[in-house]
């Protein structure tokens, strides 16, 4: 089965965004908890799955080519350089392979979409006290996200061609409160999720909380070591 939903515990999943987008509120619920965590955005391999061999091609060349924006910087007092990421083509021969094995759908085919859609560099990395709120924010348009997605050069990102793998944080989980809220700059930070049978303190769920400091920690750390395509601010 390819990559829709895969729950490898309670605590951690990834979703792609088509089917989330397409399933009721409560669905969605149980796709993306309310709970306080962190959250990876990449691309959806399994959409090109079974799909026919020029769309493959279309598609896996798109998405090979989106690697951030180009970053420039006046060097004083004569310069300015422009740097930029550059994937290097895939090789012809293996090419042909990935494009039959998707086409064909087959166990091999289907291993491959799900094995690039979870190990990839990542789109964008995030934080909640609220997962579920925070996402959704992301997906309504609500953060500057999706506007810096479809800005990307030379094509475009729709957020629906994505996945979100989601982790929570080992902390019970009760009736949550809100969600994250964005920097002054677009960039995401803070809001909440937290309890269990005895629903946690209000304050252990507030922006400034130790758990919110500690998931922003967490994030710093995992955008460092993932070098994500579109977390311009780090801290």
């Amino acid at each position: 089965m390819v990559l829709d939903t895969h729950q490898a515990s309670e605590d951690v999943a990834i979703v792609t965004v088509k089917a989330y987008q397409g399933s009721d509120g409560e669905v969605q619920r149980q796709l993306i908890p309310e709970r306080p965590g962190l959250y990876v955005w990449t691309h959806n391999l399994g959409r090109l799955v079974k799909a026919d061999e020029p769309t493959i091609q279309s598609h896996l060349l798109d998405v090979l080519a989106v690697v951030g924006r180009p970053r420039t910087q006046t060097v004083r007092p004569y310069y300015e350089v422009t740097v930029s990421d550059r994937r290097h083509e895939i090789h012809n021969a293996k090419r042909l392979i990935l494009h039959s094995r998707l086409n064909q759908g087959d166990d091999l085919g289907v291993w491959i979409a799900d094995l690039a859609t979870q190990i990839q560099r990542p789109l964008y990395i995030g934080m909640a006290l609220n997962l579920h709120k925070r996402i959704n924010e992301h997906l309504n348009g609500r953060s500057d996200l999706r506007e810096r997605l479809r800005s990307t050069k030379p094509n475009p990102v729709d957020m629906l061609d994505l996945a979100i793998t989601w982790v929570a944080a080992p902390v019970k989980v009760g009736a949550a409160a809100g969600g994250d809220e964005d920097e002054p700059d677009g960039t995401q930070e803070a809001d909440d999720g937290e309890g269990g049978d005895t629903p946690a303190p209000d304050d252990q769920l507030a922006v400034g909380s130790e758990l919110d400091k500690t998931l922003k920690a967490a994030e710093s750390l995992l955008i460092r070591l993932a070098m994500p395509m579109f977390n311009e601010k780090q801290d």
